[in-house]
């Protein structure tokens, strides 16, 4: 957010690198389960809302989805979008 704006932020920018590093962890423990269904809940930041946005999880999916994993995601709020 502070990067669309122009606002120099490290420690904005730190927290960005350490989500990179969770989302990867994140990945390499699933593919390292040797499971190829994954069922994710709750995804969202804030309970009962959709809002998606800066959302790591989303990026983990994405990842799973493109290496061909089967991914089911259980929450009422989104889960009609994957």
């Amino acid at each position: 957010m502070a990067r669309d704006l122009n606002i120099n932020a490290p420690e904005l920018n730190s927290n960005e690198l350490s989500n990179q590093s969770h989302i990867q962890n994140a990945v390499l423990l699933i593919k390292k389960s040797g499971k190829t269904k994954i069922g994710l809940f709750g995804i969202a930041f804030k309970e009962y809302t959709d809002d998606l946005l800066y959302c790591s999880v989303i990026n983990v999916i994405e990842e799973l989805l493109a290496k061909n994993y089967q991914v089911k995601v259980f929450y009422d709020y989104v889960q009609k979008l994957y």
